[in-house]
Formats: structure tokens, C-alpha cells, sequence
């Protein structure tokens, strides 16, 4: 059993903001059930167009076009979903690293808080490339930039119960979050992947796995971005589709990616 099963089930963690209640629908899926309408009115969806959600959870976004199919890795949300909606909603189990779909397969893509959870994030970024069509836009929104200090609980933590590593990156908290720092720490790698990309060089896709600890998060509770698998700055998703040709609708320009922060990438494949 994966984690996410384990968090999907019986667990007493109220994982994703609600227990499987038929009608029922938290604010956060109203939420993004409204930026995913949005995405497909506002580039054009159609009643062709096919639309392939990466990380359906438990499959509020079901009815959001009517050639809409959802893939989630966890068997247990998939099982969940069909019971809340009824089991002909078209939502399947599926590994993002590897999905079942043929080439170019769809128009538009969208993936809400899930890439973050993805270990082999490279894999699943190429998958959604091989699966769009030509033409075709996806709209990715993870948890850009997730904390290694949230997936390992330091702030439930007594400094008493910390190794000393702990302890010192317990302290610095506070600075490490300032947008100050982060922007410092993460300018001077943007900067070298958009020289690389102007001279027609691949920049690498940068990333750090993170220590998921499920006993933790049933140890202390569920709170956002702590079952992150992956630390990934949105700059680096963006110079990956744009090494690959892709129009960077979102962020068009040299200063809107280099200043992007935890806001959605909208892209275009040419």
C-alpha cells in the first residue's frame, strides 16, 4: 500500500479536507473546480476537446467538460470518488510517471497540487508532454517550492527532541521563509538556466526529494505540503517545457519567470 492510500483510507487523518460525503464539497474544491472552468473557457475548450486532469483525488472536477477523464495513483481515492459520485464518472487509477494514454491523446491538461507528490517529477512533466497534442495547453499548479522543515514537523517539535541539525534548521525558520532569502537563494539558478536556454543549452531540471514520514503526519496531523514528495521551483518546470518549444503563456517574458513565485504555469505546445 502507497501513502496516499494509507491517507485516502481509514485513517484518522481528515486527508484532502473532507471523509467521502456524498454532495458534499469543500471550499478548496469549489476553488479550483472554478480556476479549472476558467482555464477551459477562457483557451477555447470544446465539446471535441479531450481533457486529462494528472491527480483527480477524489474526483470533484469530474463533470467540469463532458470528454473529461481524471487519473489518480491511489486506488483507495479512485474507489472513494466512485462512491461519492457514482462509479460511471470516467476517473481511473493511473501512474503519472507512466500513463496509459496514447501520444498526443489531448487538448488541454490540467494538474492542481499533485506534482508535488510525485517522486520522479522529470517522468511525469515528460508524460504530460507526450500525451498533449500539438496545439494542446496545460495548466499546472503543485506546491511549488514545498518545505523540508513542514514534511519533517520541526514546528510541532520541542527543540529538546531535535538532533542539533534539527535544532539549527528549527531556528532558522523564520529567516529561510522571508521572500528575501528565497529570492536570493533562488535567483542566481534562474538566471543560469535562462543564459543556458539563450544559448540553446538544456537547463537541468532542479529538485530536491523530500523525507516523507507518514508516522509523523499521524504523529502530529495533516497540514498542507507535508506529504510533498518534492521541493521544485516553478522557474525550473518553466525552463523545462520551454527547452522543449513550448509557448510559456503565463510567464511570457525574461522578468515575469524570473520573478514567478507559487502561482500556476500555463503552457502551450508548438
Amino acid at each position: 500500500m502507497n501513502i496516499y492510500d494509507e491517507l485516502y483510507g481509514d485513517s484518522v487523518i481528515n486527508y484532502g479536507g473532507l471523509k467521502t460525503k456524498s454532495g458534499y464539497a469543500t471550499y478548496r474544491e469549489k476553488k479550483i473546480y472554478s480556476e479549472v472552468i476558467n482555464f477551459l473557457n477562457n483557451y477555447g475548450a470544446n465539446e471535441n476537446s479531450r481533457v486529462l486532469e494528472v491527480g483527480c483525488a477524489l474526483g470533484f472536477n469530474h463533470d467540469c467538460h463532458v470528454n473529461y477523464i481524471g487519473i489518480e495513483y491511489s486506488k483507495i481515492a479512485v474507489d472513494q470518488a466512485k462512491k461519492r459520485f457514482g462509479t460511471t464518472i470516467n476517473i481511473k487509477q493511473d501512474d503519472a510517471t507512466d500513463l496509459s494514454f496514447s501520444d498526443k491523446e489531448f487538448d488541454f491538461i490540467f494538474s492542481i497540487s499533485v506534482l508535488e507528490h510525485i517522486p520522479r517529477i522529470g517522468e511525469a512533466l515528460s508524460e504530460i508532454d507526450r500525451v498533449l497534442k500539438k496545439g494542446g495547453l496545460a495548466y499546472l499548479a503543485p506546491a511549488w517550492n514545498c518545505r523540508i522543515w513542514t514534511v519533517q514537523k520541526l514546528g510541532f517539535q520541542d527543540y529538546s527532541e531535535l538532533s542539533l541539525k534539527k535544532k539549527i534548521a528549527k531556528l532558522l525558520i523564520p529567516l529561510r521563509e522571508s521572500i528575501i532569502y528565497r529570492f536570493a537563494f533562488a535567483f542566481p539558478f534562474r538566471l543560469i538556466d535562462e543564459i543556458k536556454h539563450l544559448i540553446g543549452l538544456q537547463p537541468c531540471l532542479r529538485y530536491r526529494v523530500l523525507p516523507v514520514n507518514l508516522e509523523l503526519i499521524k504523529k502530529f496531523g495533516h497540514v498542507a505540503d507535508d506529504d510533498a514528495y518534492i521541493d521544485i521551483d516553478a522557474h525550473s518546470a518553466l525552463m523545462f517545457y520551454a527547452s522543449k518549444g513550448y509557448e510559456i503563456i503565463s510567464h511570457p517574458t525574461l522578468i515575469s519567470r524570473l520573478l514567478c513565485r507559487g502561482e500556476e504555469i500555463i503552457i502551450r505546445k508548438l
